[in-house]
């Protein structure tokens, strides 16, 4: 089932919905295990980790589409949308942010959130989400220039050489990584 599960995760989408009429929910009830297993694993690592960096990849709202059960809690695909995806990643976000504020470090956190893509029907757009949250930010500050992937590790390496956790100073250093791209 594991083989499976790694094998389906990298075909097609089309296959991957002939492959889920095949063999039922077998693989696809994997991959909500695989999702609940590591976010519940960041919440314990959040809550018992203090000052130390911690990287957690989500797979969501990737195909397969999972939408949280409110009843329940479950992750559950049948009849999941890109949008039903969108929300089952925001409330575990939510828990994120919840488990950082209850054990005290929410306010010296750096939360970086980056995503692959920002439209599932626009597969040639490499601008991408980009929310960082820095340690004791008080103000929210946006940008709405054109941000991609090759920026974030400059950007990374630009915020921790300069320990640069001033709003404005990284405002400047993605303003500058933004117009080098152009």
């Amino acid at each position: 089932e594991i083989y499976r599960l790694a094998v389906a995760k990298t075909l097609p989408t089309s296959v991957g919905y002939r492959l889920e009429s095949m063999v039922g929910s077998t693989f696809l009830s994997l991959i909500g295990d695989r999702i609940l297993g590591l976010h519940k694993a960041v919440l314990l690592t959040l809550r018992d980790t203090k000052g130390n960096f911690v990287y957690a990849h989500y797979s969501v709202p990737h195909i397969p589409y999972l939408r949280i059960e409110p009843e329940t809690g479950e992750l559950r695909t049948s009849g999941a949308t890109y949008f039903d995806s969108v929300q089952a990643l925001d409330i575990m976000l939510g828990d994120v942010r919840r488990v950082l504020q209850e054990s005290g470090t929410w306010e010296d956190t750096l939360l970086i959130l980056l995503s692959d893509h920002n439209d599932p029907a626009a597969t040639s757009d490499v601008r991408v989400p980009l929310i960082i949250k820095l340690p004791r930010m008080s103000q929210r500050k946006d940008f709405e220039g054109v941000w991609t992937h090759t920026q974030f590790l400059p950007m990374l390496e630009r915020i921790f050489r300069d320990r640069s956790f001033d709003p404005d100073a990284v405002m400047a250093i993605v303003r500058t990584l933004a117009a080098i791209e152009k």
